[in-house]
């Protein structure tokens, strides 16, 4: 799958409208209905941290046998939270207005810079 088609699978699927967000309605400025979703957003990738945080916040108390295999365990929560985290980035990418190629570019120029000796 393409980033553009992850883009767009994404949007159908989890569409910003009124239907799925009632509190869409009563906003009509363009920069309030961006806020709204920009922070419906950041509210799902919070849940999905919390999630990991709990499963991962034990160990820094019980290092034990138990609690470590209860993480090593856990595939599912992580492949969840990975998951998770891709759709809102795009949803993200959605609401922002930015073309596939530009978040491409984006990223092979941040990904040069950053590696270069």
């Amino acid at each position: 799958m393409t980033l553009r088609e992850a883009l767009e699978l994404v949007k159908d699927c989890w569409p910003f409208d009124e239907k799925n967000y009632p509190d869409l309605r009563a906003l009509h400025d363009h920069f309030d209905r961006r806020n709204f979703m920009l922070q419906h957003i950041l509210l799902h990738q919070q849940k999905t941290l919390g999630r990991l945080a709990e499963l991962f916040e034990g160990l820094e108390h019980y290092r034990d046998q138990k609690t470590v295999a209860m993480v090593q365990n856990r595939t599912e929560t992580f492949h969840r939270a990975a998951r998770n985290f891709l759709i809102n980035a795009l949803r993200f990418n959605e609401v922002m207005n930015l073309k596939p190629e530009e978040i491409e570019e984006a990223l092979r120029h941040w990904a040069k810079k950053k590696h270069e000796p």
